[in-house]
């Protein structure tokens, strides 16, 4: 996993974010790893259910070592009405958009 040491202040690369990510999903929903690519959908390709979510952002700070709120997770998804209700921003959740959500995460507690 990585461990993202603030004093490091190093971002990693995307490799290692999906790397972390694809253990972090096949931990939470024990499944095997070769079914958790990019274009996964957690809900209908992986079989993940709403309140895994929950499950999957606790290990994602965990493996990250960061604080993740689950709206901001939910709030980082592109979505044909701003307003949309969390249970179907969670219908179109890809693995893809919880890579790009912690790469910007990442970045963003890093220094200037």
């Amino acid at each position: 996993m990585y461990n993202c040491i603030m004093t490091e202040r190093i971002t990693p690369s995307d490799d290692e974010i999906f790397n972390t990510v694809q253990a972090t999903i096949v931990e939470a929903l024990g499944i095997n790893g070769d079914e958790v690519s990019l274009d996964a959908t957690l809900h209908a390709d992986l079989g993940a259910e709403s309140i895994d979510v929950i499950d999957i952002v606790f290990r994602l700070e965990r493996n990250f070592n960061m604080r993740i709120y689950r709206h901001e997770l939910f709030g980082s998804l592109d979505s044909d009405e701003e307003e949309a209700p969390e249970y179907e921003k969670f219908e179109k959740m890809t693995v893809q958009s919880i890579v790009s959500f912690m790469r910007g995460k990442l970045l963003a507690v890093q220094p200037q």
